[in-house]
C-alpha cells in the first residue's frame, strides 16, 4: 500500500484547490459542483500527480449526472471514469477513487457487482470514509434489498460523520 505521504501533493497550492473543490463538491448545487470542477482541475494543473483531485474531479462530473441532473451521463460518465482511472493508476489504495467508481457502477451502469467490488475497496482502503458507508447503504438498499444491513451502515455513516448533511 502507498503511504499517505505518497498521497500527497508536492505543490501547496494544488492541496489549497484540491481542499476548496472538495469544500465546494460537499455542498451539492450546480454553481458550487461548478467551483468544484474548476479547483480540482487547478490542483491537477499545478500538481499533475495528485490522484485525490483526480477522484474529486471524477466525483463532481458524476453530481452533476446522477446527483443534480443537470447533465447528461453521456457528457459526465466518460469523464468521469477517465478520472477516476488515472486516479487509480497512480494511486491504486485511494479510497475516494474507488467510492466514484462504485458510484459509476450503481448510478449509471446498474452493475451490482461491480458496485459491491469498488464500495469494498473503498471501506478496505479508507475505514474511516462516512461517504463510503453512506454509499454502501444506498447499494445494499437500493440494489440488494437489504434493509437491516444498510441501516447498520447508515449508522456507521452518522457515527463517522454526524454533520454530514447528505
Amino acid at each position: 500500500t502507498l503511504s499517505p505521504a505518497k498521497r500527497a501533493p508536492c505543490d501547496v497550492v494544488a492541496h489549497d484547490a484540491y481542499l476548496r473543490g472538495m469544500y465546494a463538491l460537499n455542498k451539492r448545487t450546480a454553481d458550487s459542483v461548478r467551483r468544484a470542477l474548476d479547483e480540482f482541475r487547478d490542483a491537477i494543473t499545478r500538481d499533475s500527480g495528485f490522484a485525490p483531485a483526480y477522484a474529486g474531479l471524477a466525483e463532481s462530473h458524476i453530481w452533476f449526472y446522477s446527483g443534480l441532473g443537470i447533465l447528461p451521463a453521456t457528457d459526465t460518465v466518460p469523464e468521469a471514469r477517465s478520472a477516476v482511472e488515472k486516479a487509480l493508476e497512480m494511486d491504486p489504495t485511494l479510497a475516494d477513487a474507488h467510492k466514484v467508481r462504485a458510484l459509476i457502477a450503481m448510478n449509471h451502469d446498474w452493475d451490482r457487482n461491480g458496485a459491491e467490488e469498488a464500495l469494498t475497496a473503498a471501506l478496505r482502503f479508507g475505514p474511516g470514509s462516512a461517504a463510503a458507508h453512506l454509499w454502501n447503504a444506498w447499494r445494499l438498499a437500493l440494489l440488494e434489498g437489504r434493509h437491516d444491513r444498510a441501516l447498520i451502515e447508515l449508522e456507521e455513516a452518522e457515527r463517522l460523520d454526524p454533520l454530514d448533511l447528505q
